[in-house]
């Protein structure tokens, strides 16, 4: 039987780190600060310990060095984190996990219409104060599309605006329709829409 036997003080091929982590709590809330552990981190069928790099990326541009970290995320969602490893004799391996992150409610845009239907040029009130969002979030701002080319947003949800007029009937003028789009945007960058139909109708016929 014969052997090769490497020369003295050879070391033997770098096996890749194998990377791991917990995350604690699995599931997070805005704001809440999170504890990110590499521990479970093995190289050569040891713990890494102390003799590895660790580089993470926490999925929302934002980076971190070390064995164990603190995270917290100002916005709710799911973020991919991922955490690179690197040996004693520079051998690299990466792993991601999925992390979920709760907030408030996401927002629900309601939209009136008062009158819905008005001769074209009367100002039509437009109301979007039956707008929710969850407890701990707030509504920014409202951005409206009143379906002739006219946009504007707010502040405060409520708008109004005035179709071109429509001639008589008597002229060939007929009812307008234009679809209404509400866009309300939380302090999350989250969004609702709601949508209606503003009528113009024809001016009255003047009576000679």
């Amino acid at each position: 039987v014969v052997q090769l036997v490497p020369p003295a003080g050879t070391l033997l091929p770098n096996r890749l780190p194998v990377a791991s982590f917990t995350i604690a709590p699995a599931i997070g809330n805005i704001n809440q600060e999170l504890r990110l552990d590499a521990s479970l981190t093995m190289d050569e069928g040891e713990p890494c310990g102390d003799l590895c790099r660790y580089e993470w990326d926490f999925g929302d541009f934002e980076t971190g060095n070390g064995r164990t970290v603190t995270k917290s995320y100002g916005r709710p969602g799911t973020y991919t984190i991922t955490l690179t490893v690197t040996d004693s004799r520079g051998g690299v391996s990466s792993v991601t996990k999925s992390l979920t992150i709760n907030g408030p409610a996401a927002p629900v845009a309601r939209l009136t219409i008062t009158p819905a239907s008005a001769v074209g040029g009367t100002t039509i009130a437009f109301n979007a104060g039956g707008s929710t969002v969850g407890l701990g979030a707030t509504i920014n701002s409202y951005l409206w599309d009143f379906g002739d080319g006219t946009t504007l947003t707010t502040d405060v949800p409520v708008a109004s605006h005035a179709y071109p007029v429509v001639p008589s009937e008597a002229e060939g003028g007929k009812p307008m329709n234009y679809p209404v789009v509400l866009t309300v945007i939380d302090n999350f960058n989250r969004t609702s829409v709601a949508t209606g139909t503003a009528t113009a109708l024809p001016t009255p016929a003047t009576t000679p």
